[in-house]
C-alpha cells in the first residue's frame, strides 16, 4: 500500500467553514496545542500553526487529525506504563495493535467529520498516521509494519464482535469529549478523566485481541 496523490497535507483547492462545526474547531485547536507532543516536519508545523479563522483548509483538517491520533495514543501508552518509542533493534510483538488502537482513534474522528458535512480520506490520512509512528524504521521494514498494521486494524475493525463494535464506540465518544474540553468548548466536560479511560481502553484492545 503506497500514499497516493493526491496528499491530503497539500490539498488547498478548498476549504472548510468553521461555523457550527464545533468538533472541526476544537480539533484544529487541539492539533495545534499538541504538536510539540509528536514532532512533524517543519511544513506540517507551520501548516497547523497557521491562525485559526473562519475557515480551515482539508489539509489542516487531516493534520489535526493525525497529530490528535498520535497524542492520544501516547498519552494512553503513558497511562499503562508502556514505552510508546519503537526502537529498530527490538519492536513490541504488540506494537501493531497499539497503531491499529491510533487507527480507531482516526476512524472515530473520520465519522465525527462525516456527520458535520467535512469529506476526508480515510486510506490516505490513516496511511500517513501509521508512517508517523514507523518513521525511525528504514524502508523495506517501514512498509512491512505498516501493512501489518493496518491489517490488524482492518481484522479487528470488521469483525462481528459486539465487544469490539461497543468498544470503539465508546472510544469514538471518550474521543469528542477530550477533544471538545481540550479546546474549552464546553465546560460541562471538564470533570472527565479522559486519560485514564484511553489507558484502560488500550490495555482492553490489546488483551481481547490478544485472546485474554
Amino acid at each position: 500500500m503506497t500514499l497516493t496523490h493526491p496528499n491530503p497535507f497539500h490539498a488547498t483547492e478548498m476549504t472548510v467553514a468553521l461555523q457550527d462545526k464545533t468538533i472541526v474547531h476544537a480539533m484544529l485547536v487541539c492539533g495545534r496545542q499538541w504538536l510539540g507532543d509528536i514532532g512533524v516536519a517543519d511544513e506540517q508545523a507551520q501548516l497547523l500553526a497557521a491562525e485559526i479563522g473562519s475557515h480551515a483548509s482539508p489539509a489542516q483538517v487531516a493534520l489535526a487529525m493525525v497529530t490528535a491520533a498520535q497524542h492520544i495514543t501516547r498519552v494512553a501508552c503513558d497511562n499503562i506504563g508502556r514505552s510508546n518509542q519503537i526502537d529498530p533493534q527490538a519492536i513490541p510483538g504488540d506494537m501493531d495493535l497499539v497503531v491499529a488502537y491510533g487507527l480507531f482513534l482516526l476512524a472515530g474522528m473520520h465519522s465525527e467529520l462525516k456527520l458535520a458535512g467535512v469529506t476526508t480520506d480515510f486510506r490516505e490520512v490513516g496511511v500517513i498516521l501509521v508512517r508517523n509512528f514507523y518513521q525511525v524504521l528504514a524502508e523495506p521494514a517501514a512498509t512491512k509494519h505498516l501493512l501489518e498494521a493496518i491489517e490488524t486494524f482492518q481484522v479487528i475493525a470488521t469483525s462481528n464482535s459486539q465487544i469490539i463494535q461497543q468498544w470503539h464506540e465508546n472510544l469514538a465518544k471518550l474521543t469528542r469529549i477530550y477533544l471538545l474540553q481540550t479546546a474549552n468548548l464546553n465546560p460541562q466536560l471538564e470533570h472527565v478523566q479522559c486519560i485514564p479511560l484511553f489507558g484502560s481502553m488500550l490495555s482492553g484492545l490489546l488483551a481481547v485481541a490478544q485472546g485474554q
